[in-house]
């Protein structure tokens, strides 16, 4: 459960935290989200490519775990938990094999977080006349 959530929080959490970052200096008039499309694809992708490779020592680490597990006896490495392989695999295996086959893990999540990003920024603004002349209120625009 601990990995799980600190798997989560440094995946999607700083991947939102970028998306505000590099959002957050920009400004777009109400009813202009078609002339923006272009700027909320660059910033979504841009926010979501920049940090996709957070989240890729901890797949190998869940990984390794559940792969050592059906090793045989004398090639196991002895990991307890997805946790313990994370924080074992740096000193056994050397830093940089945490990273190791972590292009698709990049990609996928890269593609994902910015796509998701964009589509959220730009019908949020879409959507401007429910909480601009209707009285249904701004944050029930962005929940749905």
């Amino acid at each position: 459960m601990v990995y799980g959530c600190l798997q989560h929080t440094m995946d999607s959490g700083i991947k939102l935290a970028s998306l505000h970052y590099f959002w957050g200096g920009t400004w777009s008039p109400n009813c202009w989200s078609d002339f923006n499309s272009i700027k909320y694809l660059f910033f979504s992708q841009l926010s979501a490519f920049t940090v996709s490779w957070v989240p890729i020592p901890f797949e190998v680490a869940r990984k390794a775990y559940f792969a050592d597990q059906t090793w045989p006896a004398e090639l196991r490495k002895g990991y307890r938990s997805p946790l313990h392989a994370l924080c074992t695999i740096p000193f056994t295996e050397g830093p940089l094999y945490l990273f190791k086959g972590g292009i698709p893990t990049y990609l996928g999540g890269g593609f994902f977080a910015g796509w998701t990003f964009f589509m959220y920024t730009w019908l949020k603004n879409k959507t401007f006349m429910f909480y601009m002349y209707n009285d249904i209120h701004y944050n029930w625009v962005k929940f749905w």
